[in-house]
This record gives C-alpha cells, sequence and structure tokens, in this order.
C-alpha cells in the first residue's frame, strides 16, 4: 500500500492510499469484503472507534448494534465495567492514536525544516467526475541525508532515529506501489472499482 502525509488542520498524519482517486477504494470487493493483504488497525477494532476525546470507545456511523440478551451477542459492559474483549480493543486504539500523535510531531518537525515535498500519484488520468487527490506530500531523500548531527539529535527527542528511519524508508518504498493505479484511472478501469459510502470513513488519518 501507499503511504504519503498531508496537514489535516494543524496536524500533520500519515494517510494510505487506497484507490488512484478520492472516494475510490481497489482494497473492497464489490461485496464489501476488504480484499487487501494488509489490514489496517483500525479495521481490526470494527465496529469500535475510539471516542473523539479518545478516552472510550465509540461505534463506527454506520453500525447499529445488536440487541443484548439474543444468543451469541456478548454484552458491552459487565459489571459497569468494558468486558474484556472491548477494554483490549480500547488499549489497542489508544496505543495506535498515541503513535500517530507522535509521527504527526515528527513530521511537523520535517515540514518545518522543508523536508516534506508535494507529491502525487503518477501518470492517473483524470476524468469529468473523478480528480487527482490533493495535498499530499513525501520526504525528500536527499534533504534528509543532508540533515547534520544536531538536527538528528533534535529529531532523536521526539521519536529514536532508528524508528523514524524505519518510518520514513517504508514510505519512500511504498511510493512506488502507486503506479499499480494506472491501470485503474481510465473510465474503463474504474468500472470495477467500489465507491466508498462516506458514512462508512473512519475518523481522518485512522487509515
Amino acid at each position: 500500500m501507499t503511504v504519503a502525509f498531508r496537514k489535516q488542520g494543524n496536524q500533520w498524519q500519515a494517510v494510505t492510499l487506497l484507490g488512484p482517486m478520492p472516494g475510490l477504494n481497489l482494497q473492497v470487493q464489490a461485496d464489501g469484503c476488504w480484499s487487501g493483504r494488509f489490514v489496517p488497525g483500525v479495521l481490526l477494532s470494527y465496529p469500535f472507534q475510539l471516542s473523539p476525546d479518545c478516552t472510550t470507545l465509540a461505534f463506527w456511523p454506520d453500525y447499529t448494534p445488536e440487541i443484548a440478551g439474543i444468543k451469541g451477542v456478548e454484552p458491552l459492559f459487565v459489571d459497569g465495567q468494558l468486558s474484556t474483549v472491548l477494554a483490549a480493543a480500547l488499549a489497542f486504539l489508544q496505543v495506535q492514536q498515541q503513535a500517530m500523535n507522535r509521527l504527526g510531531l515528527v513530521l511537523s518537525w520535517l515540514a518545518q525544516r522543508n523536508l516534506l515535498q508535494a507529491w502525487q500519484i503518477p501518470e492517473v488520468v483524470e476524468t469529468p467526475h473523478l480528480a487527482r487527490y490533493t495535498g499530499l506530500f513525501a520526504v525528500d531523500r536527499n534533504r534528509l541525508e543532508a540533515l547534520d548531527e544536531a538536527d538528528w539529535f533534535a529529531l532523536h527527542r521526539i521519536m529514536p532515529v532508528s524508528t523514524v528511519l524505519t518510518v520514513v524508508n517504508a514510505h519512500l518504498s511504498s511510493l512506488d506501489h502507486a503506479r499499480v493505479f494506472n491501470l485503474h484511472s481510465s473510465d474503463m478501469g474504474l468500472a470495477s472499482v467500489r465507491h466508498i459510502n462516506p458514512d462508512m470513513r473512519p475518523r481522518d488519518g485512522e487509515l
């Protein structure tokens, strides 16, 4: 999967591109099943997501919970507390959110030093009804390699340099994967691509 960066409000975040253009997802089959080999963490916890204040769980907008007491339906709470399964899901999502927040600080640091450059999916053909992604950025490898020792020491205070390099290298390698989108950027190719229901999208930055 291709991973790029964008700024949403005041927050920098990593985003996974699931199709050649906004609203198109090549990882979802016609029956709504996920077909990708890698499953984003946010889907592993479906139908739950973090509440806006990140202190508890909330249902995804499209989900209607089943009635408690029906055979096979597990309770959400036990003795006034989240069930063991849901408590584990909450802890998992909170760890994910903390990691995204820290990555946002790293990306902000890189942006302040002009190490993020505007980026687009290469050679994608726009149609009258579908426009290209905008506001995407990628790390400038040359400028990153030109950082001096003081810069790396400052960055290490936010995140271990080894972790930063692992993330950056994975990001840069993933950009080449976007070329597969060229096969789906014509009107004919898009005929088999499933449109995303906006109400089913997780909160920004979670994919």
